[in-house]
């Protein structure tokens, strides 16, 4: 009988684990649609900012910021990529 309860309170302290998991994911989702509203606000901002910018120097830093960035990305989707076939997933 014992080791029913047990199973039983392990069950329970599992089914308000999974709640808490649910609540956090909840409030990752909200954290994320925040955090990409406010990175295309600023980038709206940035462009709008460039497009003012009668010299052009302004325009074309962005694009060498954003230039830096695509390279980032390849360099780390080419790490991804190699650590797969590596058979490391």
């Amino acid at each position: 009988m014992t080791g029913i309860f047990m199973l039983s309170m392990r069950s329970v302290g599992k089914k308000y684990r999974i709640a808490d998991l649910e609540e956090d994911t909840a409030a990752l989702e909200k954290e994320q649609n925040t955090l990409s509203d406010r990175i295309n606000h600023i980038k709206s901002s940035l462009l709008a900012e460039a497009a003012v910018d009668s010299t052009g120097t302004f325009a074309a830093r962005l694009r060498v910021l954003n230039k830096m960035k695509l390279i980032r990305s390849e360099k780390m989707f080419d790490a991804e990529h190699e650590h797969e076939e590596a058979g490391f997933d």
